[in-house]
């Protein structure tokens, strides 16, 4: 198939594209052709997507993950405890 034929029976619009959209993307499958086969050609998002697994974390891991997250949260809290004494001396101030 031509390249402006896979693109159609895809559903997209060649004239919204453009033809140097179309072209590109031909030369660029064609050089991964080249280089490793068809391979290069596979849509790698459907294994690549998303969140990974937690079953993948050993304990260890998962505790280091969950002090850090422990961590942040408690600087977090520091951080809004010191801004809001900054505004209420703000505001004794204005009065």
């Amino acid at each position: 198939m031509l390249p402006r034929q896979i693109f159609e029976v895809c559903g997209f619009d060649v004239e919204i594209l453009g033809m140097d959209r179309v072209h590109s993307a031909a030369k660029r499958w064609r050089s991964a052709f080249r280089r490793v086969g068809l391979v290069d050609l596979q849509d790698t998002r459907k294994g690549n997507s998303g969140r990974p697994s937690e079953s993948e974390l050993s304990l260890e891991e998962k505790y280091a993950r969950l002090e850090a997250q422990n961590n942040l949260l408690k600087a977090e809290n520091e951080l809004l405890k010191k801004l809001e004494m900054a505004e209420r001396r703000m505001r004794k101030k204005s009065k």
